[in-house]
């Protein structure tokens, strides 16, 4: 009878360490599958805050680039000594 419980026991004790072990390992997974959902929502907040910062860079340099040719013309307009009756000479 006493090798009977041991036996029982000893398959209880089994049972347990098996189902600890799949606990750990789908809670393992669970963790795994947690970490690429954070990285990729790492990268994708990366990536918006890369492109927000390009587009600002864009927007600076496209007014930079806007102020030059309005300043390109006007020179050329005061040079070649054309102006419109919408544009002040400069040379008054």
């Amino acid at each position: 009878m006493e090798h009977r419980s041991s036996a029982i026991a000893f398959n209880t004790s089994l049972k347990f360490a098996k189902s600890s072990l799949e606990f750990r390992t789908s809670a393992t997974q669970g963790f795994f599958i947690g970490a690429d959902a954070e990285a990729m929502l790492t990268l994708t907040l990366s990536l918006l805050s890369t492109t927000s910062y390009f587009l600002i860079i864009l927007n600076k340099m496209t007014h930079i680039l806007g102020t030059t040719i309005i300043a390109i013309r006007w020179i050329v307009m005061v040079y070649v000594g054309y102006h419109d009756e919408n544009i002040v000479d400069a040379r008054l």
